[in-house]
């Protein structure tokens, strides 16, 4: 997974490298987020992580978006789905005003 632009030698900073940035030094450059419902069984299994059915994934993707939408908003007012619960969906630090913000579509938005 990489982030923002090069660290050295041509090849893409990645996240924990852009996360040790100053503040400043990286406030300009955006970050893509690609999130999925899993599809790779055997590499889920071979890391002993759960994987459950089609739908449940699916079910929990759209949960995923749904506290991402969240937390990305003004509201950091408790959550509570069929798959996830928080007390709370804290966002710290929060994006900049000036930046574009969550853009992604969720079923019933």
């Amino acid at each position: 997974m990489s982030f923002g632009e090069s660290g050295g030698r041509g090849r893409p900073r990645t996240l924990d490298e852009t996360a040790r940035l100053p503040p400043r030094a990286h406030q300009a450059v955006p970050a893509t987020l690609g999130i999925g419902a899993a599809w790779n069984e055997d590499e889920a299994r071979g890391l002993g992580l759960f994987f459950p059915r089609t739908a449940e994934r699916f079910e929990r993707l759209e949960e995923a978006l749904q506290i991402m939408k969240q937390m990305w908003s003004d509201s950091d007012a408790p959550y509570e789905g069929t798959h996830y619960k928080l007390a709370r969906t804290l966002n710290s630090p929060r994006y900049s005003r000036g930046s574009r913000g969550c853009c992604c579509p969720t079923a019933g938005a």
